[in-house]
């Protein structure tokens, strides 16, 4: 009697495991013709310019975070855009050339149309920001207009640093380069011995939330090592460098703002209109006030910047390129 019990037992557990052993099997299969379709349709679609049916994506931006988090994995589906409509989730491919042909996923928040444009979505990521500032506008209509009466180096689009400080405003072709207390510096060796050095901080706007006592200053750092064998000899070689005369020449040399408080006298005939403005300063921001905090957003705000400033782009196509590269 209790082996015909453990004779019954095996077979269900026999029975069992092959059940388990097909479904895998099965499960397997199924994920395989998946795959296996969607590299064959994937290579297709692309061969004809059109979007594959399914797609898989890792999330990799943090705009929709609360719905879909950074790396999370996104199935999604083609369909006909006339389905779409308010609340949807879409992955879609921006014109923009900054996101490089990377799928962007985010909700549909508005829906228009017009015989002109056809049926246009605009969206935004779930995390983003959702009020727009009227400031940036009125800062973007600054630029333009600093564009458009030629105020700005014809080459600001392609100017890269030092190019500007070193080709066009040591030589002289340039009145005004926007730049910090190094500039002196770096390009004491190309400017014309007669140049008057002058300085200004960024003009006072109306509503602004700060005025010219705030400013973005930042300092060049000397750190030893915590494993150091040798801290106590560093600290002291620190010490000699960043007072005393060691610090005053400095100040000679390298036309820097001296590190010392007993060295307050001694800043750099060249540097006479940094110290007014540095001395009246009451809001210190870091290095760029922030603006490059954002690695995702500094490339296209840069590139952007540059297209704004030599004419190529408006206020509205800025705001525009600049909402679109922040999923808003």
């Amino acid at each position: 009697m209790e082996e015909d019990k453990n004779i019954k037992l095996k077979r269900r557990l026999h029975m069992i495991s092959n059940i388990f052993s097909y479904t895998i099997i099965a499960i397997l299969m199924i994920i395989g013709s998946f795959l296996v379709f969607y590299v064959i349709d994937g290579k297709i679609c692309k061969s004809k310019g059109k979007n594959p049916l399914f797609g898989l994506y890792t999330i990799i931006s943090p705009s929709m975070t609360g719905t879909i988090n950074v790396y999370d994995v996104a199935f999604v589906k083609r369909v006909n855009t006339n389905d779409l409509k308010k609340g949807d989730i879409i992955t879609f491919y921006s014109e923009n050339t900054f996101f490089g042909g990377t799928p962007i996923t985010h909700r549909i928040i508005n829906v228009t149309e017009s015989s002109e444009t056809g049926r246009l979505f605009t969206v935004k990521g779930d995390a983003n920001p959702k009020e727009d500032d009227e400031k940036v506008k009125a800062a973007a209509e600054s630029f333009a207009d600093f564009a458009k009466k030629g105020y700005f180096s014809k080459n600001i689009a392609t100017n890269k640093y030092p190019a500007g400080q070193n080709q066009e405003f040591a030589p002289g072709n340039a009145a005004i380069v926007i730049c910090g207390s190094w500039l002196p510096n770096e390009a004491k060796d190309s400017v014309a011995d007669d140049l008057e050095w002058g300085y200004f901080n960024y003009p006072s706007v109306p509503d602004g939330k700060d005025d010219n006592t705030a400013n973005n200053i930042a300092n060049q750092v000397l750190a030893i090592n915590k494993n150091s064998k040798m801290s106590d000899e560093a600290f002291k070689l620190i010490e000699y460098i960043t007072t005393g005369e060691f610090d005053k020449k400095m100040t000679e040399k390298a036309l820097c703002i001296p590190t010392d408080k007993a060295n307050a006298d001694a800043w750099p005939t060249e540097l006479s209109g940094v110290k007014e403005a540095f001395d009246a300063t009451t809001t210190y921001y870091d290095w760029a006030a922030g603006v490059e905090s954002n690695n995702d957003i500094t490339p296209v705000l840069q590139e952007n910047t540059q297209k704004l400033a030599s004419g190529k782009l408006d206020a509205a196509g800025f705001i525009k390129a600049m909402k679109e590269a922040a999923g808003q």
